[in-house]
């Protein structure tokens, strides 16, 4: 048992498809062991194979945690300073999502006066399929599983909506490839947007990316992706380290003699969570990387959730 989890550790903590010999390597176990203890998970749906690969398997999106309202609000505040930038140097509305099974939850959005008013701007939600931010971060969740397994039609919000979810496998893998998600007025006719992932997440924190979107034939996608790129990379970057720093201080905390308040004593948060930023100064990278609707017009920042 203790080898089996070993092994599903590694898979749930990297988030990333791995072949036998990297599994092999980083547990230290003889190949032959970690291929039977592949098989037995797979067997009870813990872990997944994806061509000669490996995955977190569906079974384990049943048992996630919560998500962390202070890893929200941390990121969140994180992420303001950039989404301002790209919204000042774009003109277009920016946003940070986190994923939540079939949908995207907008955690910080900048955008304009004249902004396109949809949906997600009333419930804070937005299906994960028709958005570029959905999409970035199905195609790098083991939830995806989950969601196109079921083989049910996806809804189509409008005609340019993937509703078939072979089709929309299908773009999850270029996306996979190329770090870039795009959504063409999939969401909300007349809009159009980019995203990139930020974190890949871990079994207990959703992924999150952030994305520039705007008016169809106003907004250059192609001409604002480097931007987005560099943003999300230092993004990651500045998560990781506050993330870093909190959890040294609650080791420090927790090591600490008693001081009479228990109940002021916060246990050590987690310290980095193993993700990357995967956006880096425009380049492109495997498995790197929401639409909030945008326009030209003065910023009218929405405070803090």
């Amino acid at each position: 048992m203790d080898k089996a989890m070993t092994v599903l550790s590694e898979l749930i903590v990297n988030n990333r498809p791995m072949r036998l010999a990297e599994l092999t390597r980083r547990t230290g176990l003889p190949k032959s062991t970690v291929h039977r203890l592949v098989g037995v998970l797979r067997a009870y749906d813990m872990v997944d194979q994806r061509d000669e690969a490996y995955v977190p398997g569906p079974r384990l999106a049943q048992v996630r945690m919560p998500t962390s309202d202070a890893y929200l609000k941390l990121v969140g505040r994180l992420a303001k300073p950039y989404l301002v930038d790209l919204h000042d140097a774009t003109g277009a509305s920016t946003s940070l999502s986190v994923l939540g099974g079939k949908e995207v939850r907008y955690v910080e959005r900048v955008y304009g006066r004249r902004s396109i008013r949809t949906p997600s701007y009333e419930s804070e939600r937005a299906p994960a399929h028709c958005t570029a931010t959905g999409k970035i971060l199905l195609a790098s969740s083991t939830d995806t599983l989950t969601v196109l397994q079921e083989g049910e039609a996806l809804a189509a919000m409008t005609r340019s909506t993937i509703t078939v979810p072979t089709a929309l496998w299908a773009e999850l893998r270029e996306i996979r490839r190329t770090g870039i998600a795009y959504s063409r007025e999939e969401y909300v006719s007349g809009v159009v947007c980019v995203a990139a992932l930020v974190m890949r997440g871990t079994a207990r924190l959703p992924p999150a990316a952030i994305a520039i979107s705007g008016k169809a034939g106003a907004l250059d996608l192609a001409a604002v992706t480097p931007q987005l790129l560099r943003a999300a990379f230092a993004l990651a970057t500045s998560i990781r380290q506050a993330m870093s720093q909190t959890g040294r201080a609650g080791q420090n905390t927790a090591s600490r003699p008693p001081t009479g308040h228990p109940d002021r004593t916060r246990p050590g948060a987690a310290g980095a969570d193993g993700s990357a930023g995967d956006a880096s100064g425009g380049q492109r990278r495997p498995w790197d990387g929401s639409p909030a609707p945008g326009c030209d017009g003065r910023r009218d920042e929405r405070p803090s959730r």
